[in-house]
């Protein structure tokens, strides 16, 4: 909400902005408790540190959603690579069609986008897949995760995969293995019944692979 009204005042005009704002600006500017003007700054302090894929995703590229900056991150590994990479390789990726490859493309076919992706690179966000090891348990395995779990986040069960070498994909087909939580997706459980694929509950799949 507060990143919101400083965007309409132009305040904040790209991505990087957010690391240059201070209590004394937010405190002026948005008429905010010191308190809360410091709340603020400390979540954006710890943004830094999060992983690049998180970064990848919110940097606002068009098609570029949550499943899609970990598959792209954990296929090319460095921005360097993603950056550099042609179309063909692109779509190579698993669960990347022509619109995300060209919209990739576009982005970063712009310098001003690249001299933005090096200023947070300056300002210590990591732009670097610090999550592969390609000698994991999930080692060319594929996953669509669906439904809610007890014991662990749909963020942080996708991070665990990504962490232990598997991949995330968002569609069901012959070649992966569904994880599922409550309130599940009935049409991904029916299409996998259809196709006979495995499902896993959570503690299954902590089970099955010794995680």
């Amino acid at each position: 909400e507060t990143i919101e009204r400083l965007i309409k005042i132009n305040e904040l005009k790209t991505f990087s902005d957010i690391y240059s704002l201070n209590e004394q600006k937010l405190v002026s500017i948005d008429r905010m408790a010191e308190k809360s003007a410091s709340n603020l700054l400390i979540a954006i302090e710890n943004s830094i540190s999060q992983p690049f894929h998180k970064v990848l995703f919110s940097l606002g590229i068009r098609h570029v959603g949550e499943t899609v900056a970990l598959n792209l991150v954990n296929h090319f590994e460095t921005i360097e690579n993603l950056m550099d990479a042609d179309f063909e390789e692109i779509i190579s990726v698993n669960e990347i069609g022509e619109k995300i490859a060209d919209s990739l493309l576009e982005y970063f076919s712009d310098n001003t986008n690249r001299l933005e992706i090096q200023k947070l690179k300056d300002l210590g966000l990591s732009f670097k897949n610090n999550y592969q090891n390609k000698n994991t348990p999930l080692s060319n395995l594929k996953f669509v995760v669906t439904g809610t779990f007890e014991k662990i986040s749909r963020e942080d069960l996708k991070q665990k995969i990504l962490l232990n070498g598997g991949t995330v994909s968002a569609s069901v087909n012959k070649n992966v293995i569904l994880i599922v939580g409550e309130n599940a997706g009935p049409s991904k459980i029916l299409k996998a019944d259809n196709l006979g694929i495995e499902k896993l509950t959570y503690s299954g799949f902590i089970t099955k692979f010794k995680l």
